[in-house]
């Protein structure tokens, strides 16, 4: 069977991976080679979105506020470094949680309206380290979504 991937054929550009665990998210940007192609970024962040879940079945509320946090940086990198495929993969805590299909497609589903849109969510406030009610205004992109986001009065 012959290889769709010439030997040595170059990429189109970068390619991204967001890893969503049950403890982390991470960003692995690869380049290079279509074969053999080189992490030239790798970063984690420790959120603990499976904590409870065992007890709870639901996501943990400081875990989606520091995940929400970092997605949204991710895709800011992502973009800086030319990024032209992003993929997103959920592990077991996403999987798993009631709430975790949620998780990841209530903001695709309203970005592929194609148009502006309103948010509610849960962040963790940076400086009382508490989770607050937050509201975002997001605005769909070519292939990313942008977002910002306003604690509720």
């Amino acid at each position: 069977m012959r290889s769709r991937f010439a030997p040595g054929r170059r990429s189109a550009g970068p390619v991204g991976v967001i890893d969503i665990g049950s403890n982390s998210i991470r960003l692995v940007v690869y380049a290079g080679d279509e074969r053999a192609p080189h992490p030239i970024f790798n970063e984690k962040v420790l959120c603990g979105l499976g904590r409870g879940l065992e007890r709870s079945n639901r996501l943990n509320d400081e875990g989606v506020a520091l995940a929400l946090a970092n997605l949204s940086r991710f895709s800011s990198l992502s973009s800086a470094m030319g990024v032209k495929q992003l993929r997103v993969v959920g592990t077991a805590a996403v999987r798993d949680a009631e709430d975790g299909k949620a998780f990841v497609a209530e903001r695709i589903e309203l970005a592929k309206k194609g148009q502006p849109f309103w948010q509610d969510y849960k962040f963790m406030d940076p400086e009382t380290k508490t989770v607050l009610p937050k509201e975002m205004y997001c605005v769909p992109l070519k292939d990313v979504i942008v977002c910002g986001g306003v604690y509720k009065a």
